[in-house]
C-alpha cells in the first residue's frame, strides 16, 4: 500500500481478527479510507470517502456514552 500512496492509520491484529485502516500518504487531512478487515477466512476490504468533522462527532458522541459509566464506577 505504501508504494500506492496510501499510509496505515490503524492496525490490529487478533488470533482470528485482522483490521488495516490505510489513509493517502499525501493528504493532510484524510478524506479517503481503505479498510481492510479479516474475520476468521473471510476478507471484506472498503475504500469509502468521509466527512473529517461528522466523523470526529460520532467517535466523541460514543466515546461519551461508553466511557461516562466506566469512569464514574472508577470513582467508586
Amino acid at each position: 500500500m505504501q508504494q500506492r500512496g496510501w499510509t496505515r492509520l490503524v492496525g490490529v491484529a487478533d488470533r482470528r481478527e485482522n483490521v488495516l485502516v490505510y489513509v493517502p500518504t499525501d493528504s493532510a487531512e484524510p478524506s479517503r479510507v481503505c479498510l481492510a478487515v479479516l474475520h476468521n477466512r473471510e476478507l471484506v476490504v472498503v475504500s469509502a470517502r468521509l466527512n473529517p468533522e461528522a466523523l470526529a462527532e460520532l467517535v466523541a458522541d460514543h466515546a461519551v456514552k461508553k466511557l461516562r459509566p466506566k469512569l464514574a464506577a472508577r470513582r467508586t
